[in-house]
């Protein structure tokens, strides 16, 4: 199974699914409309803010972002 890779924000503590892949990503999903959209919400509203790259399944910090809704 593929690992999972998302944008996280350690000030509000919400991340964005962003992508897939094996070991590293490889599948950054920019031909999805709704996938890029959300993207650029998430990125409107963390202006200014500390985002960090991470591994949804390896690193145990993701675990306390909640997932981006707007």
């Amino acid at each position: 199974m593929s690992e999972t890779f998302s944008i996280a924000c350690h000030e509000t503590k919400t991340r964005v699914w962003i992508g897939q892949g094996w070991g590293e990503m490889t599948s950054f999903y920019t031909g999805e409309p709704e996938t890029m959209e959300r993207l650029r919400r998430f990125f409107n509203a963390h202006k200014g803010k500390l985002l960090v790259f991470v591994c949804n399944d390896e690193d145990d910090i993701v675990h306390a972002y909640d997932e981006f809704a707007q």
